[in-house]
């Protein structure tokens, strides 16, 4: 398709590179605020991977997006009961359950957080590679520290970093300097996420 089905912005087509180093070409919507790829973020940093917050999971997301109680990955953080009771099949005890899993997940290794991110061509081998770099130079207490750590590296910092070639470190560096990807980090921060070391 020529434009996006969710939100009509222009599709872009992409060559992609798998790990046989085998091409294809694939189709991504311009629009990096699409509601669609913002739901399917969300649903990434919820999974069992990345803060592995039991119960949230792909449609419990989406019911969240619906009644507008979510936008972001830091609105998770401040859920309450009252926001969750009128939910489909929420009951007192469900709520609790989940509100119980969300504050059990704020405390998450680097190399988890980091994934729970979802930047593109980085995946999980690569954020241990990346958590082991940023620990030597940094101390990383929260999602603040993270972006501090991050903005000290250069592209050479990046590249020296095993399995990180160049269009890898510019998706890397795309990421930490996007304005709403930076406020993101510092919600994040602001909602009591603890980043333990490895």
């Amino acid at each position: 398709p020529a434009r996006c089905p969710i939100c009509h912005s222009p599709v872009r087509r992409r060559a992609v590179i798998d790990k046989k180093q085998e091409k294809s070409v694939a189709l991504f919507c311009a629009n990096l605020r699409c509601f669609a790829q913002e739901r399917e973020r969300l649903i990434h940093f919820a999974a069992k991977r990345a803060f592995d917050i039991d119960g949230l999971g792909e449609k419990i997301v989406g019911q969240l997006i619906d009644k507008g109680l979510i936008s972001d990955a830091a609105d998770i953080f401040k859920l309450t009961k009252s926001d969750l009771a009128p939910m489909e099949r929420f009951a007192e005890k469900s709520a609790s359950n989940l509100l119980e899993a969300i504050n059990k997940s704020k405390i998450i290794p680097l190399p988890k957080f980091l994934f729970s991110l979802g930047i593109h061509h980085i995946g999980e081998q690569t954020v241990y590679d990346i958590a082991q770099i940023f620990q030597k130079n940094n101390i990383i207490k929260n999602p603040g520290d993270l972006l501090k750590a991050a903005d000290k590296m250069t592209i050479d910092g990046w590249l020296a970093i095993k399995d990180i070639g160049p269009i890898s470190a510019k998706s890397i560096i795309d990421w930490f300097l996007d304005n709403h990807n930076r406020k993101s980090l510092n919600r994040l921060a602001e909602s009591g996420i603890i980043i333990e070391t490895l």
